[in-house]
């Protein structure tokens, strides 16, 4: 018998590294966008709304240097669902950044030189609203419902998870100009370098 997964279930987990010249308000907008357009919305609540940003801390260590650490978490309810929901914690972490100055496209334009590392990390939340743990009757089921009846339906989430995870990978590579990550097939012939 299949134990149940766990709660939070893992879906998709990715890190992405840029060390080159980039546009951090952009790229900032462009995912906050992206995951809007996407349904994602924020789990904490203030007088404004729901917020996606649950933390922001920026240090400025020399003169023209800025150091920026964000933790964005984000939750999407497939379909309305009562049962479960796509989570997506995001972590940018900008080092030693500092503005400098570009010609793009012809044009004098200014830009951010800098080290970014963004984790993002998704998952499954089953239960979120908690309506089986706390029942005096459906929490005896729930794990026989979940190893069960649900199971394959969950794997069926996490696989649209990771379709959702790895586009947002693929959006924010495309934005940064990083190459994919492609299997590099092996040479017939030895590499022969000077």
């Amino acid at each position: 018998m299949p134990s149940p997964p766990a709660n939070p279930f893992p879906a998709h987990e990715f890190m992405i590294h840029n060390e080159q010249v980039f546009h951090f308000k952009n790229t900032y907008m462009y995912i906050w966008e992206w995951l809007r357009e996407e349904g994602f919305q924020g789990l904490y609540d203030d007088m404004n709304g729901e917020r996606i940003e649950f933390s922001y801390d920026e240090k400025r260590p020399d003169k023209g240097l800025r150091e920026i650490r964000v933790w964005w978490r984000t939750a999407y309810v497939p379909n309305d669902s009562q049962y479960y929901r796509y989570r997506m914690d995001l972590n940018f972490e900008v080092l030693h950044m500092k503005k400098t100055d570009i010609i793009f496209e012809g044009r004098k334009a200014t830009a951010d030189d800098g080290e970014l590392l963004l984790t993002v990390k998704s998952y499954i939340e089953v239960d979120y609203m908690n309506r089986w743990k706390n029942h005096s009757f459906l929490k005896l089921w729930d794990q026989f419902f979940r190893r069960r009846i649900y199971l394959e339906n969950l794997y069926q989430h996490k696989n649209e998870m990771i379709r959702k995870a790895t586009r947002l990978q693929e959006e924010i590579k495309r934005i940064l100009e990083l190459q994919n990550y492609e299997k590099v097939p092996e040479r017939f012939h030895v590499q022969r370098g000077l």
